[in-house]
């Protein structure tokens, strides 16, 4: 995928939780769900949105092992 569609992926998952409460696991959730992983450049992505700081989000990604910071190897 390009820059401009992981772009598409995380303002689709923004816009469908950010007024949630918790927004931030569902949203991290959804790009991973799309996108196989939580790409870095996602980080300031979802930090702005939700008003939090990017060592809040990274630290979130870091803490849940479901989430992926790379694609998957080919083979596991």
């Amino acid at each position: 995928m390009t820059q401009l569609s992981h772009h598409t992926v995380f303002q689709a998952a923004i816009a469908a939780h950010q007024h949630e409460a918790g927004a931030l696991l569902p949203i991290l959730h959804d790009i991973q769900n799309q996108l196989g992983y939580v790409p870095p450049e996602a980080t300031a992505v979802v930090a702005q949105a939700l008003n939090l700081s990017a060592a809040e989000v990274h630290g979130v990604i870091g803490f849940y092992h479901y989430f992926r910071r790379e694609p998957a190897p080919a083979h596991l």
